[in-house]
């Protein structure tokens, strides 16, 4: 049976409850382990779920399970904010001796991390904001030229023989 745990902000197993058959963990941790990964364009929407099993295998500790939760990004091209799920396989093996108790949620909050997006688009061919008018190009076209009118600043470069 699944030992349903509080909504928290730390997950923290005692290795003395573990049984032969392992133990089942299942339950939510707070949208706070997120704190510090706000940065404008990315933030926490939903908790972070987690559905855990652990043993305990040639003295160390096996956490295998699933962890998932949700960002709220903003695209880098078009401002747009979008929700971005995550899910991912956890496995993690903490070496012996055991202590008393360990600490999980650092591992779980890396496991979600790591898929973060490093360039958040709402979709894989977003058109971004037209330069001109400011419009986002997803949603509306504009009569903008294609090319910005006046001089170019790099345009002396190509003159330039190598």
């Amino acid at each position: 049976m699944a030992q349903k745990t509080p909504d928290t902000t730390q997950l923290i197993v005692q290795t003395t409850q573990i049984s032969y058959d392992g133990l089942a963990l299942d339950g939510e941790l707070s949208a706070e382990v997120f704190a510090g990964i706000d940065d404008g364009h990315v933030t926490a929407k939903t908790s972070l779920r987690y559905n855990l099993r652990v043993f305990i295998v040639n003295e160390g500790l096996l956490v295998r399970g699933k962890v998932s939760s949700a960002l709220r990004c903003r695209c880098d091209r078009c401002l747009s904010d979008f929700d971005y799920p995550i899910e991912n396989e956890s496995s993690h093996f903490f070496e012996p001796p055991l202590p008393k108790t360990v600490e999980l949620t650092l591992n779980l909050r890396e496991d979600i991390l790591i898929l973060m997006p490093q360039k958040c688009l709402c979709q894989p061919d977003c058109l971004g904001i037209c330069p001109g008018c400011g419009q986002n190009r997803n949603r509306s076209g504009c009569d903008c030229p294609t090319k910005p009118a006046g001089p170019n600043a790099w345009s002396q470069l190509d003159e330039l023989e190598l």
